[in-house]
């Protein structure tokens, strides 16, 4: 009798975390917004992630070579199961080590996967038991930072994006004050997870776009730690050789040194063969980093993390598409990506109020133009009750464009659960497209 009453309530766990999901508990954007516990996220939708948190806690209270073990379990599976993620690792090893054979290509993929899943078990420790760094790591070069502050002149601490990052600085943090710069998460519940995590660590953080808050910090004669090497798009960025293929290079360092006279030292770590531990290495002020031009400076960033990982290439964050963006003529250098894509409300937010409405009426999905090459499409779900994902309308709407015109690209589409509604980024020049479109495709409202 008690099983079948289970059952009976079972039958509708589905439909209400679904639901759940559609009513995300709505906090305020607010870079410097912290939570108390992380009980405030008590919505059905957050209780994943809690298990997941309890049981990467359980895991950080092992002997950290156990920890090693578990990493690259999470490793394998990620190697096996990391589909676009491990073919852009492919991708990268390809483009950077064409002298290796396809067999030793495919090994450093492998080696690859195993350290980015010890790095996942690495961060976990950072976050969730931060006391047990200090017994597991030696710094050295720590005398590069002192000789700075002693000249009075700030330091800029540059990382890089190897599996090990998070770890690096968390080390060096607990040797010297220092604020750290990050890029926001877009899910509140790891965004908090990570703020509270790191604050462990370091004194401050500044999110990548308080780039005012940065300047005051190295201007007041403080450290500031963060990582240079990721595609963050043409703008505020150069392109310079990175294994010979022009790269996006974020030019902020520069006009950091510039504003602040800040002497800018690289930030290494290694794991220890035998798994006892981390070494972190602060190395001497970078060479041919002039502080005055762009491209130099961001060749000798390059050059750096180039030179190094042509000895030690394991431990890289292969998995991001470091190549993604590309001068002009120059095609795409990774397979394309799935079009479906979750989004957090803060990214919504900004696709939509860049957005001229240009189709109103709220009975019928809104027709967007987000600049002068993308028209979007904004559809809203009236059903909050069934799976968010099973509500996408666009593949009608899709079929519908193929039957009047070949000359659309779909870039891809957006999906946010809080609002409850689609977005499908369309590049065409013909606007009249879009309005056949919604006017033939004829597809029901959900």
């Amino acid at each position: 009798m008690i099983l079948l009453r289970l059952a009976n309530v079972v039958q509708y766990v589905p439909q209400f975390y679904a639901y759940s999901i559609m009513h995300f508990p709505q906090k305020k954007s607010d870079p410097n917004l912290m939570f108390r516990n992380l009980r405030e996220f008590s919505n059905l939708a957050y209780w994943p992630l809690h298990f997941i948190v309890f049981i990467f806690k359980g895991m950080t209270r092992l002997p950290y070579a156990w920890q090693l073990k578990f990493g690259r379990g999470l490793g394998f599976l990620f190697y096996h199961l990391g589909g676009r993620r491990v073919a852009t690792s492919r991708v990268n090893c390809q483009l950077c080590f064409p002298s290796l054979s396809t067999e030793e290509r495919e090994q450093l993929v492998k080696a690859n996967c195993y350290s980015t899943g010890e790095g996942i078990i690495e961060t976990a420790l950072c976050w969730l038991n931060p006391s047990r760094l200090l017994e597991i790591s030696t710094v050295t070069g720590i005398e590069y930072i002192d000789q700075a502050l002693a000249q009075k002149k700030p330091v800029i601490l540059l990382g890089y994006h190897f599996t090990t990052l998070e770890i690096g600085g968390s080390i060096v943090a607990h040797h010297r004050d220092l604020g750290a710069m990050y890029r926001a998460n877009e899910n509140l519940f790891i965004e908090n997870l990570m703020r509270k995590g790191r604050l462990h660590h370091a004194k401050k953080l500044f999110r990548r776009e308080d780039v005012r808050q940065c300047v005051k910090h190295l201007k007041s004669g403080g450290i500031l730690w963060y990582a240079i090497d990721q595609d963050t798009g043409p703008k505020q960025s150069v392109f310079v050789p990175f294994f010979n293929i022009p790269t996006t290079t974020a030019t902020a360092t520069t006009k950091f040194v510039k504003l602040t006279g800040a002497v800018v030292l690289p930030l290494t770590q290694k794991r220890r063969q035998n798994g006892s531990g981390i070494d972190v290495t602060v190395h001497a002020p970078l060479e041919g980093f002039t502080g005055r031009d762009e491209t130099q400076d961001c060749v000798a960033i390059n050059r750096f993390i180039e030179n190094y990982l042509r000895s030690d290439p394991i431990d890289y964050l292969w998995v991001h598409r470091r190549f993604k963006t590309r001068p002009d003529s120059q095609s795409d250098l990774y397979p394309k990506r799935k079009r479906r894509r979750s989004i957090g409300e803060p990214k919504w937010m900004r696709l939509v109020n860049q957005a001229e409405v240009t189709w109103p009426n709220s009975t019928k999905p809104k027709l967007v133009r987000l600049n002068d090459e993308q028209l979007g499409v904004i559809h809203y779900t009236r059903y909050p009750n069934i799976p968010f994902a099973w509500q996408n309308p666009f593949p009608a709407y899709i079929k519908a464009m193929e039957t009047i015109s070949t000359d659309f690209t779909i870039i891809t589409d957006y999906y946010c659960v809080s609002q409850k509604a689609f977005l499908l980024i369309i590049h065409t020049e013909d606007s009249n497209l879009i309005n056949s479109l919604i006017e033939e495709a004829n597809a029901p409202l959900i």
